[in-house]
């Protein structure tokens, strides 16, 4: 079996997903990565306007306390003045400054009456002003690649004058179960079998940001086996199995790989999870994971999703280290993966638990679970030890 680490180096030496870019709308870029730089169109604010509903003035020594009203400027409109020493003008939140202007004065500090304002005191210079270019010149840098779209930085990018944006898209995958005891929802439970599970989390995992296409359940058998792997893998980019990925009489998809492809590593010493492997045929790359729901997020997880992070231009999240509030006295020979929670302490550390049941088929506990939490083979837990965990989402 392979050493954890090991089978990470040798994944990333096998496994080069390609990289695919599209032109998104501003809405259906959200949560998307940015597959360029964008820069700014236009300096931000586009030229000086007024931050409050109030009076622009013209105080060039900031001594002035009485001003004349010569004008009214609102959003929207132009400001074809210029103020002299002593004069002001109405002005509304967004509304163009007009030249001269040294400050805006709100206009609950003015009293006025008829066409004079009255201050109490001097106002200071360059106050309730945003003058152009404050934020951002034309061609600074807006977004960097790799940014992830949010709804602020759609704002930021419409304001601009962005009307798509260049975006990693997802890959084809195709995602299948393998077993004669699995069954679609829709089929009343007998004897022997039980519903899929994996492809629908699989499959809910990868919809956001990936083009996902349902590969079904296929029972074990060899040649059926074989050629639908062949059949996918000249259609998609990654297919991921689920089962059938172990050394029994009845699991053919290691097999099946090898004979139509190439399979370049099998069985990771790992709890859960041990039947993971990997390979190509074709063009495809073919991730084979295991049956039990708990050991196929784990795999899923750990080995196959931050190289599908990496191909739509996202970071791979990384571990974190948080405190043990519970005991393990077993020795496990293999690194193991706890499902538990993580949550944050008063002195902005981590403490962590474990969920009940931490069977591989037991999906209660792994639904629960915020993270895995790392132990290393041959490992008692104690009460304070420092651990590694993976947050999960």
């Amino acid at each position: 079996m392979l050493d954890f680490h090991v089978a990470l180096e040798e994944l990333a030496k096998a496994v080069q997903l390609p990289s695919k870019t599209r032109q998104a709308s501003l809405v259906d870029s959200l949560g998307h990565y940015v597959s360029e730089d964008l820069v700014a169109h236009y300096d931000a604010p586009l030229f000086d306007n007024s931050a409050m509903d109030g009076y622009a003035v013209c105080d060039p020594n900031g001594d002035l306390l009485a001003f004349k009203v010569i004008g009214r400027i609102a959003a929207g409109d132009l400001a074809p003045m210029t103020l002299q020493a002593g004069e002001a003008v109405r002005i509304f939140t967004g509304a163009p400054t007009p030249k001269g202007a040294t400050t805006v004065i709100m206009q609950e500090h003015v009293e006025r009456v008829d066409d004079e304002i009255h201050l109490a005191e001097p106002y200071r210079a360059n106050m309730n002003i945003r003058y152009q270019g404050e934020e951002v010149k034309k061609g600074d840098l807006l977004l960097a690649k790799h940014r992830e779209m949010t709804a602020a930085t759609i704002a930021l990018c419409a304001s601009q004058g962005y009307a798509t944006i260049p975006v990693f898209d997802g890959l084809s995958i195709a995602v299948l179960s393998t077993g004669s005891e699995l069954i679609p929802q829709e089929t009343a439970l007998s004897p022997g079998k039980i519903y899929d599970a994996n492809r629908f989390m699989l499959q809910a995992w990868l919809k956001k940001q990936h083009h996902v296409f349902d590969g079904g359940i296929i029972k074990d058998n060899y040649e059926e086996t074989k050629a639908t792997l062949l059949e996918l893998a000249a259609q998609h980019d990654v297919i991921l199995l689920s089962g059938g990925a172990s050394v029994g009489e009845e699991d053919h998809v290691g097999k099946a790989i090898a004979e139509v492809g190439e399979l370049n590593g099998w069985k990771i010493a790992i709890k859960p999870g041990k039947p993971f492997g990997w390979g190509k045929i074709g063009n495809a790359h073919v991730f084979m994971l295991p049956g039990n729901p708990v050991s196929a997020y784990v795999t899923f997880y750990l080995f196959v999703y931050p190289f599908l992070q990496q191909s739509i231009g996202a970071t791979t999240a990384t571990f974190m280290k948080g405190t043990a509030h519970f005991e393990r006295e077993k020795l496990e020979p293999r690194r193991e993966f706890l499902r538990g929670m993580y949550t944050e302490n008063r002195n902005g550390g981590f403490d962590l638990t474990i969920a009940k049941g931490q069977g591989s088929a037991m999906l209660s506990g792994l639904a629960v679970a915020n993270c895995l939490i790392e132990i290393t083979p041959n490992t008692a837990v104690s009460e304070g030890m420092t651990l590694n965990f993976y947050p999960i989402h």
